[in-house]
């Protein structure tokens, strides 16, 4: 089906195949198709397993900017396999409701995303832990962090359901390692 949606529609740029049930095999139709044009492809509530996250990881994604992966019951091993994957334009990725903790996040700033802009974690298993020294240094282009809703502590509490002004520009020196946040002086 996507084969043909991808041959009938060729400059398509977004595709949203969210609440399908996309097993490792059907996950095969979006990757094998030509997909030149598409900036963004939507994966929401799609029952997402290892297999499927690493066979999407192999697909060629020349223009995707943005990627939601969001209420897929990811867990760390799954981001293993996302980082595998060529994603060097990727812009936004969505990783909301989902159970990610601080070994994701080692993953996730172990990759390549050298244009990712924006990060969106609501809804998982972040606590401290995971914001720590591990990712000094990664995603020197990010804007936007979401971390709505986790268990991220007393440092963060008050923040409340996004990160803007004063708290966003916090929480991004805490992820470039220009803070001390975490230190013991602190």
């Amino acid at each position: 089906m996507l084969a043909h949606l991808a041959e009938a529609w060729p400059n398509l740029q977004s595709l949203n195949l969210e609440n399908r049930s996309m097993s490792a095999k059907r996950v095969n139709d979006p990757v094998m198709c030509e997909w030149l044009h598409l900036r963004e492809l939507g994966l929401s509530s799609c029952k997402l397993d290892a297999t499927a996250i690493r066979r999407l990881s192999m697909g060629n994604w020349p223009n995707l900017d943005s990627l939601d992966l969001g209420r897929n019951s990811l867990f760390a091993s799954d981001i293993r396999a996302l980082v595998k994957g060529n994603w060097h334009k990727l812009q936004a990725l969505y990783l909301y409701e989902n159970h990610l903790d601080a070994a994701a996040i080692v993953h996730l700033a172990n990759g390549s995303w050298p244009l990712l802009r924006s990060l969106i974690l609501a809804w998982n298993s972040l606590d401290v832990k995971a914001l720590q020294s591990p990712i000094k240094g990664a995603w020197s282009e990010l804007e936007t962090l979401d971390l709505s809703n986790n268990m991220t502590g007393d440092w963060i509490s008050g923040w409340g359901t996004g990160l803007t002004g004063p708290c966003y520009d916090a929480a991004i020196a805490v992820l470039r390692g220009d803070s001390d946040v975490f230190s013991s002086k602190a």
